[in-house]
């Protein structure tokens, strides 16, 4: 996965950006904060347009505290809003488009997600952000921890998270979810499998000890009525055993 381009409007300190990161060789981002004092890059919005990527695509910023309405630019007017828009090129060679609006004035709080210059957004933000990460083939956790792997210290790193948050990154970096759902897949069709095969275990049961209750009123009453009913049992129990099997 490549990420081509990210371009946004009234997005944290941002009026207008656009960044091309399509070029050849390395991308080296730097900063210069004017009429400061100290570090010239600090604040610069450096974060900020890693903010943006991570926005875009999972609407969260990689520093958590920046939250909901947070991300508009400070003097942004009411009926202007804030957009992102980030270009992916992924490893099938698909061009992946996600655009996000925040209090837009057309698009509200709305997402498209666009694939090869098709729109295949869901009819929910909900459900194109569900779509989203399927397409990416990751999860904000794993994204943060391979794109955006030690961006800053304030981010939630790999090595910070909990064993079982590490095993579920690790997975969907290396690409074992997919397995992982198949091999639940398979745990609860053995589970269903099994259990049709109890049912008929004790179906046998049943059937083998109203047989030995017949033969014991044959042996006793000698009916012709006793022995039509252990016929059909025999017969049940011949087919209920060929079921087993």
């Amino acid at each position: 996965m490549r990420i081509e381009s990210a371009s946004g409007q009234n997005f944290m300190p941002f009026r207008s950006l656009k960044v091309n990161f399509n070029l050849p060789g390395l991308t080296v981002i730097e900063g210069i904060a004017q009429n400061v004092n100290g570090a010239s890059s600090n604040g610069s919005g450096k974060s900020a347009l890693l903010d943006l990527i991570s926005w875009v695509l999972y609407d969260r910023c990689l520093r958590e505290d920046y939250r909901g309405d947070d991300i508009i630019r400070s003097g942004t007017k009411g009926s202007e809003g804030a957009q992102g828009t980030v270009t992916i090129l992924d490893g099938s060679g698909r061009r992946i488009e996600v655009t996000r609006y925040r209090k837009h004035p057309v698009h509200k709080n709305d997402v498209t997600l666009k694939i090869n210059g098709s729109d295949v957004s869901r009819g929910t933000s909900v459900e194109t952000n569900a779509l989203i990460e399927h397409t990416l083939g990751r999860d904000f956790s794993a994204f943060t921890n391979s794109v955006a792997f030690g961006a800053r210290e304030d981010v939630r790193s790999f090595f910070s998270a909990n064993d079982t948050d590490r095993k579920r990154i690790l997975d969907t970096l290396i690409g074992l979810t997919q397995y992982t759902e198949a091999e639940k897949i398979a745990r609860r069709r053995l589970k269903q499998v099994m259990l049709e095969v109890d049912n008929l275990s004790k179906e046998r049961v049943r059937i083998d000890t109203a047989i030995e209750t017949l033969r014991a009123q044959l042996r006793d009453e000698s009916t012709s009525e006793s022995l039509e009913a252990l016929e059909s049992l025999i017969a049940a129990t011949a087919q209920a055993v060929e079921v087993a099997k």
